[in-house]
């Protein structure tokens, strides 16, 4: 293959399951030759570019950026403001392939999908919901993404309106899409899971694929639980239940606090310690005492955060959506068992029983707790467990079968784009 220049576009190129495949994406495609980074409204690595108005620092641009997302929020997807400073940007890249992952929020105008895809093959990952709903990130049980969107039930929800115009919106992407498949332009679903929701929404009529997102083994393996735990300054024989979310305790659609709730029922279990990543490490424990919580708050340094996993004797994870289900792939990898709802791509990640855990979805913080004590009488499936579960993520799903599936995707459409070239 001869070396490509990839150009990734996502809001941010830190924080969030999307940056963290993204970044993997990009430094496996760098290690193979080609020429891989990011274009981000919050770029914080210094391989990557701003894209939005103006310059990162610029007052009135910063202005301009906070009236797109108002104006989104009042009158639906419409353009926001900049696009042709935008397009500018994305053109001086001179990319061979656009790659996108998370646009939502108002920064980012789907208008500029449409030119974009005349210069260059366009493949987006889907990593949320927001693609195919009226406006939300999850529909947390909502089927009306089937329907065309309105009279959204739940305006709040990420990503927030002012006003319902979500059948609006619903119709505005159906309209850019048809263009876009058009064009050749592939959306790659994160789970077969998010691959059917697509499907079902009828708002895609293009090409769509499956590739799992991946962990990257070189960073996600297991390292010796005391070791891990004198490191980090864990006591080493206390039963430690581990948590971990974007937001922390504070994630709506993680359920942490269903965790913390659950240990009103565990009083007999004395030596349990629930540790909490992600969010502040200040943390509210009115329901329990302080003692039974740890919030270490956000962590940056992979290291840390596998030490964490292996430190951990069980990962619980209570979400109430995921398309994939990152942080229950990493924990595996490094040989934690985990314990998590059968909700989305999480219940193809985790073979119930075999290499992880799976419970319903309404599960109540007493049946949780029961559920907890279960797996801590029963060590020799938490052994097969560990063992199952870090074969399970080397065979299915690391960044190198990740990153091997898009890079076969590129080449089919670049060859297709210099094919249809050649006849105009």
């Amino acid at each position: 293959m001869n070396q490509l220049t990839i150009v990734h576009i996502n809001f941010t190129d830190s924080g969030g399951g999307a940056a963290m495949i993204m970044n993997e994406l990009i430094a496996s495609q760098t290690r193979a030759g080609h020429i891989a980074f990011a274009c981000c409204a919050r770029p914080t690595l210094p391989s990557s570019k701003y894209l939005g108005v103006g310059s990162k620092a610029d007052l009135p641009a910063k202005l301009v950026n906070k009236l797109s997302v108002l104006r989104n929020q009042l009158l639906g997807d419409t353009r926001a403001f900049g696009l042709s400073g935008m397009l500018n940007t994305l053109l001086e890249t001179k990319a061979d392939i656009f790659h996108i992952h998370n646009i939502h929020g108002g920064w980012f105008p789907l208008s500029l999908l449409e030119t974009l895809s005349e210069i260059a093959p366009i493949i987006w990952t889907i990593h949320d919901e927001w693609a195919y709903t009226g406006h939300c990130v999850y529909t947390l049980g909502c089927e009306k993404f089937t329907s065309g969107c309105g009279k959204c039930p739940d305006l709040g929800s990420m990503v927030p309106l002012i006003r319902d115009t979500t059948r609006k919106n619903w119709l505005l992407r159906q309209g850019i899409y048809r263009k876009l498949a058009a064009d050749g332009v592939i959306l790659a679903a994160v789970s077969s899971w998010t691959a059917n929701r697509v499907s079902r929404s009828g708002i895609w009529p293009g090409k769509l694929v499956t590739i799992n997102n991946g962990i990257n083994k070189d960073i996600f393996y297991p390292v010796p639980k005391q070791e891990a735990r004198s490191r980090l300054g864990l006591d080493s024989s206390s039963k430690i239940l581990l948590c971990s979310a974007a937001g922390g305790i504070n994630n709506p659609f993680k359920n942490i606090s269903l965790v913390v709730s659950a240990l009103k029922e565990l009083r007999d279990m004395s030596d349990l310690k629930v540790v909490i990543i992600g969010g502040s490490s200040d943390l509210d424990v009115s329901l329990t005492s302080s003692s039974q919580v740890l919030s270490v708050g956000h962590i940056n340094d992979v290291s840390v955060l596998r030490d964490y996993y292996a430190a951990a004797d069980l990962l619980v994870y209570p979400t109430k959506a995921d398309t994939f289900g990152l942080v229950v792939a990493e924990a595996m990898a490094c040989g934690t068992p985990v314990l998590a709802t059968a909700v989305g791509g999480v219940a193809e990640i985790i073979e119930d029983g075999d290499s992880g855990f799976l419970v319903k979805e309404s599960i109540s913080a007493a049946e949780l707790a029961i559920k907890i004590k279960q797996i801590f009488n029963d060590p020799a499936q938490c052994s097969k467990v560990r063992e199952n579960a870090i074969k399970r993520i080397n065979e299915k799903f690391t960044t190198d079968l990740m990153a091997s599936g898009y890079l076969a995707l590129y080449q089919e459409m670049i060859n297709k784009s210099v094919n249809m070239d050649s006849y105009k």
